[in-house]
């Protein structure tokens, strides 16, 4: 809609209706066939009006309607999807061994206050449930020479089985998770000055992680007994 200074411009509107459009330097009016609006005026109970207020409403009503749109169509992060078969990862099996360690050692007479890290070899194995098939054929065949040669082939096939459940459709069935190897574990005791002390750490920790003593190391902590 353009404004022109002086002069008059008319327009044949739908449903028959005409309306002015008169613009001058000293006032900006609109002229209809229901009367005349000053622009410059033209104010917030003005905007308020029944007919601005449903298209109003409607323009809020389909922001928010993209709004949900799209909120329920994003799709989950995988940071947000839990982990097949439910099996911690590497670093949280440590620091839940190294967890352990402390709890127990802790309890030995003596030991005081103990820090404790335990590093792995191998991560936990998940091992799945499989349907093997075997085959085996064999062939006799006689050369030139009048020779007999038997050949035999042997095939081995192997699938995992599949369970189906609810909504997540199929998956393959778990069938047993392997504990994860151990490398070594260090302990830092405020007993650990003691001979007595520190063999019975050594001990525990031997039993507790299934260790050789080689991978085990004692060491009395800074300012301890």
């Amino acid at each position: 809609m353009k404004f022109h200074k002086g002069k008059d411009q008319s327009r044949q509107g739908q449903g028959g209706e005409s309306g002015t459009f008169c613009a001058s330097e000293k006032s900006m009016k609109v002229r209809h066939s229901g009367g005349e609006i000053d622009v410059r005026t033209l104010n917030v109970s003005g905007i308020l009006k029944p007919e601005y207020l449903r298209l109003l409403l409607v323009g809020i009503l389909g922001i928010c309607l993209l709004i949900i749109g799209n909120a329920l169509t994003e799709p989950r992060k995988p940071a947000d999807l839990p982990r097949e078969g439910g099996v911690p990862d590497f670093q949280s099996y440590e620091t839940a061994l190294a967890r352990e360690v402390e709890k127990v050692v802790s309890a030995i007479a003596g030991a005081g206050r103990v820090k404790a890290s335990v590093k792995l070899e191998t991560g936990p194995q998940t091992h799945f449930a499989m349907n093997v098939t075997k085959s085996k054929n064999s062939q006799s065949e006689v050369t030139g020479q009048g020779e007999k040669r038997d050949t035999v082939n042997e095939n081995e096939t192997a699938q995992p089985v599949m369970s189906r459940s609810g909504t997540s459709g199929e998956s393959p069935v778990l069938e047993k998770v392997t504990a994860p190897k151990v490398a070594g574990c260090v302990v830092v005791a405020e007993g650990a000055r003691s001979p007595e002390v520190k063999e019975n750490i050594y001990r525990a920790v031997q039993v507790l992680l299934n260790l050789p003593i080689y991978k085990i190391e004692v060491l009395p902590m800074q300012g301890g007994k």
